[in-house]
């Protein structure tokens, strides 16, 4: 069976790369195209619009995909999930409205029913308790909070802090608190320093989600 075409699309290159990275390891899939564009460059059987740290997805490049004769099925990746968002997706045509928080083999294997044929909605990111017993997350050694690891893996993917703070649903200055705590708890003077630091701590940059959603290394 030829592999399912895929073209990925993001504001940010190193996001949309790390996805690459992340599908191109199921032989089921060919990554044809990857754009920072609202549009796509090659025929695909699947493109993937990925919503990055935005509050609501943009319709208006929606539109765009499931216009473009190129493009067979377009899919929605994104962290918002209110009902009214879901519905206007779904309503423009979309065949699938995917959270960011599956894992990388549920990813694939959802895009994979969605090209034989089903309109997949996933469900929400589930809301995570920072009290519950035995869960360790990286840099739990260095006296980092759990809230502290969602920044740091976060800033190990190459997000900048505006669009952290809209995906972690905090204000711009609680970042800038939750990141200077971070920086002096890693010995960290730069962003710089700051990644180096996740690389070679268990966060792996090419996972854009906060820790828990995909299972960091311990």
């Amino acid at each position: 069976m030829a592999p399912i075409r895929l073209a990925l699309v993001n504001d940010y290159e190193l996001v949309v790369e790390g996805l690459a990275a992340l599908l191109e390891r199921d032989d089921r899939f060919l990554v044809v195209d990857i754009t920072t564009d609202d549009h796509v460059n090659a025929p695909a059987d699947v493109a993937l619009y990925d919503t990055f740290g935005a509050a609501d997805p943009d319709f208006d490049t929606v539109r765009s995909m499931l216009a473009d004769s190129r493009v067979t099925k377009t899919v929605v990746f994104t962290w918002a999930f209110d009902r009214d968002q879901i519905d206007k997706a779904l309503d423009l045509g979309v065949a699938g409205y995917l959270s960011k928080a599956l894992p990388a083999d549920d990813l694939g294997a959802t895009l994979h029913r969605i090209h034989l044929g089903e309109t997949v909605v996933s469900d929400p990111p589930s809301a995570r308790s920072s009290t519950a017993t035995g869960r360790r997350w990286p840099g739990q050694a260095m006296n980092l909070t759990e809230k502290e690891a969602d920044v740091l893996a976060l800033i190990s993917q190459g997000h900048d802090n505006r669009s952290i703070a809209d995906m972690l649903c905090i204000s711009p200055n609680t970042l800038k608190t939750r990141v200077r705590h971070l920086y002096r708890k890693i010995g960290a003077d730069t962003r710089v320093q700051a990644v180096i630091w996740g690389v070679r701590n268990g966060f792996e940059p090419d996972n854009a989600e906060p820790w828990e959603t995909l299972g960091w290394r311990s």
